[in-house]
């Protein structure tokens, strides 16, 4: 049995998580959205061998609107 303290706490934690993606979600629009942003990613081919691997660069700025990018990837033959 799940103690009446223990409940109380999960709920407050709950709440907390909800309010904090409220917020977010009132701040962040395609306004704010500034900066560098970088990451990787891969693909298989149909038999689940690597056959990709790619690096996107990506430079969003607020002021104008605008983004650039790059990304640089290889094909793995074989």
């Amino acid at each position: 049995m799940i103690s009446k303290m223990f409940r109380m706490a999960l709920t407050i934690v709950l709440a907390s998580f909800a309010l904090s993606s409220a917020a977010w979600a009132a701040t962040c629009s395609n306004a704010s959205l500034s900066g560098t942003y970088r990451f990787l990613h891969d693909g298989t081919d149909s038999n689940g061998a690597p056959a990709t691997a790619a690096v996107t660069q990506i430079t969003f700025d607020s002021t104008t609107g605008t983004f650039t990018g790059e990304r640089t990837a290889s094909l793995v033959c074989g």
